[in-house]
């Protein structure tokens, strides 16, 4: 038989120890640290810094809102709801938007807006999912006061006082100027051809248990180079369960990752609704201040 190379069998045993180190290391260490690149990582934590920011300083707005002495949900409610169905439609929150000046809102960002809300599927909100969009979630004690203020009933002409109609408005706006910058970074992350929500979800899963905690989210944002607080990683929970068990699955995180589908256009309410002003209507400006007024939160 031919001689073998003394050196070249030695550099042959090196590379295989080598291969056997680099082998058991990709067996040992987290699934989580070789699924996704870093630039996935990257715009995935844009995405989550942008819903927790969009997310607190929406409860920040429905916080100022509901501690307005004189607003009270039922009335809001019925001041959205002209044609007195029960229901509010996505033409009836375009209606109340151009009454307050508010032009540059497609049907469309509001049909997804409603559809957000919307817990039995039928394009329209009942009372319930009214009041989800403007009462706060994190202060139980300002959240019950507003809901046991006395509501005053409002007719199809009628207005509410001039601050309260400003600030519904106002977190209306909000939500979907946080749902235009949500589709534009998701688009962005999407753009990348090694991007899945699968990869991500696992990415952000440490312990795989098939959910995502509060912990976990504050947790991937650290290791992106984001510090985030426990109330803005709470945030990001709260916007994207569904089922109100504090933790995000699969389902609820793909849901949340896929880009919004243009929805069709609802069918237009018979009555001329935007077109109405007041005769005698004097705006109402409160007397108040609302740094009076302590924050209560039972997550502080």
């Amino acid at each position: 038989p031919k001689p073998q190379n003394p050196m070249m069998m030695k550099y042959l045993n090196v590379f295989a120890i080598n291969a056997n180190i680099i082998n058991i290391f990709y067996q040992t260490i987290p699934n989580k640290i070789k699924m996704i690149s870093v630039e996935t990582e990257r715009r995935a934590k844009n995405v989550l810094v942008a819903l927790a920011a969009g997310e607190r300083g929406l409860e920040a707005q429905r916080d100022r809102l509901c501690r307005i002495p004189d607003f009270s949900p039922l009335s809001a409610f019925e001041r959205v709801d002209r044609d007195s169905s029960g229901s509010v439609s996505t033409r009836e929150l375009s209606d109340f938007l151009r009454d307050q000046g508010i032009h540059h809102v497609s049907l469309t960002e509001l049909d997804h807006l409603v559809a957000f809300f919307d817990s039995n599927a039928n394009r329209k909100l009942d009372s319930q999912e009214f009041f989800a969009m403007f009462l706060p979630c994190e202060d139980n004690f300002l959240r019950d006061t507003a809901l046991n203020r006395p509501s005053v009933r409002v007719l199809r002409f009628d207005r509410l006082p001039a601050d309260i109609e400003s600030q519904l408005a106002r977190i209306i706006e909000s939500e979907i100027e946080l749902q235009r910058t949500l589709e534009s970074l998701k688009a962005e992350l999407e753009f990348l051809p090694e991007y899945n929500a699968n990869s991500v979800f696992n990415f952000i899963d440490t312990n795989k248990s098939g959910t995502i905690s509060t912990d976990e989210v504050a947790l991937f944002l650290k290791r992106a180079g984001y510090y985030a607080t426990d109330l803005e990683a709470l945030a990001v929970i709260r916007r994207i369960d569904t089922d109100a068990d504090s933790t995000i699955s699969y389902s609820e995180f793909a849901d949340f990752m896929r880009l919004l589908v243009p929805a069709p256009r609802p069918l237009p309410v018979a009555l001329p609704v935007s077109s109405y002003i007041p005769r005698d209507y004097s705006p109402y400006y409160p007397s108040y201040l609302y740094s009076r007024y302590p924050y209560y939160s039972r997550y502080a």
